[in-house]
């Protein structure tokens, strides 16, 4: 615990409502569709330096920085690393939805209902926001701090042609193992979850398989392979595995494991058809082996290619912290961290509790410093990436209140 002078409740108190909530107007307002969230980094230098934080502005691609920044109390105890992605998915869409309304420009940061709307309120600007009003509270405070306090505002998170494979993160995994600094004990990551504790993670396999046949003409179908019925098969045995993998051990959190064809295509108009391809994610939970995971799927399609001859061939098209997708990741049972962050939390949401994502993002890259890591922050996952989304002003300052109360917490004197 804190100091008399900067006690868990004058830190709390200490938060700027009408700033957190016009910093965040000022950054939806700023463009940063991935590969251009360099736009970001002069505002968030700036504000990181205004709270006495040490900013360096880190270009990872063409069109793309991560903002890194640190602060040593001078006194030994923990590390704390604050994270959020600066970049949002595109904006299509919006005008189709709201017509005339203030909100169909994503960039308005329209103050509506006592909610904020446009691209990246929510998903994640918002959480961003309520970083940099925590760790101003905690200065104006005087809180008393022992150990360090990291920040990294990184780019790269959302998916976009060409990106979106968490290069800003892993870029500043880079940088914290070669910089010499104090490695992160408990990192806060904020994604959208509406002020709950997310402690766990589903992990993800995305890919598509391609068959090859012989092309041949309509009338001498025989002289010809046809890759739609041997991607007949293909579709057999992946429907096949899904059932199997319904019967699986389901996590607490998260539920059990799946897989789901996504796309289908092939065939041409007035021949046996050569090509054909499936697309497929397939989601694994934490009680599940990723490695195995993969290798289950690559034995289908071999047996598939032994037993009945087809050519086939398999590319997975996002890969994450694997080169196959995603992990999974789950905090242990029993972090004090954790129970601590969710107290926190239910100071200014009594409702939140501590669940899991069912999507994933970036906090498994972050755990490989050997941190704890989690997600939390304002706004509903549910409404990110439509024209709808928006982020409660009582959620954004309540979530600016959680962190810089748990901050002073875990870094007390």
């Amino acid at each position: 615990m804190t100091d008399a002078a900067g006690s868990i409740e004058h830190v709390a108190e200490a938060v700027d409502d009408e700033h957190v909530v016009e910093l965040l107007r000022q950054m939806v307002r700023i463009p940063s569709i991935t590969g251009a969230e360099e736009s970001m980094s002069d505002l968030l230098a700036r504000e990181l330096e205004d709270v006495g934080f040490e900013p360096q502005v880190r270009p990872f691609a063409e069109g793309q920085a991560n903002v890194h920044a640190f602060m040593d109390t001078g006194r030994p105890g923990p590390c704390l690393l604050l994270a959020g992605h600066i970049d949002t998915v595109n904006v299509e869409g919006f005008e189709a939805a709201w017509g005339e309304d203030e909100r169909s420009n994503p960039f308005s940061a329209a103050l509506v209902d006592g909610k904020i709307w446009g691209r990246g309120t929510a998903d994640q600007k918002g959480g961003v926001a309520s970083i940099l009003g925590a760790l101003s509270a905690l200065r104006e405070s005087g809180a008393r701090l022992a150990g360090q306090i990291h920040v990294a505002l990184v780019g790269d998170e959302e998916a976009g042609p060409g990106r979106g494979t968490s290069a800003g993160i892993k870029a500043y995994v880079k940088d914290a193992i070669q910089s010499g600094r104090q490695k992160p004990t408990f990192a806060i990551y904020t994604e959208p979850t509406s002020l709950d504790v997310y402690a766990s993670q589903i992990g993800f396999m995305i890919g598509t398989i391609s068959v090859v046949g012989k092309a041949s003409y309509f009338s001498t179908p025989w002289n010809g392979r046809d890759a739609i019925r041997d991607g007949h098969r293909v579709l057999e045995a992946l429907y096949a595995y899904e059932r199997e993998l319904a019967g699986r051990t389901r996590h607490r959190l998260l539920g059990r494991p799946a897989l789901l064809v996504t796309t289908v295509a092939g065939g041409e108009s007035v021949s046996v058809a050569e090509h054909w391809k499936a697309s497929f994610i397939r989601s694994v939970p934490p009680t599940e082996d990723f490695d195995e995971a993969k290798v289950e799927l690559d034995e289908i399609l071999q047996r598939l290619s032994v037993e009945h001859g087809i050519a086939l061939d398999i590319v997975y098209t996002s890969p994450r912290d694997s080169d196959y997708g995603g992990r999974p990741y789950e905090v242990d049972a029993g972090s004090k961290a954790v129970d601590s962050l969710l107290e926190s939390a239910q100071r200014y949401s009594p409702k939140a509790r501590l669940t899991g994502a069912q999507y994933w993002s970036e906090i498994g890259i972050i755990g490989a410093l050997g941190a704890e890591a989690v997600y939390f922050g304002p706004g509903d996952i549910s409404i990110c990436h439509t024209p709808l989304e928006n982020v409660p002003v009582a959620e954004l300052t309540g979530a600016a209140r959680t962190l810089a109360c748990f901050a002073a917490d875990y870094l007390s004197t």
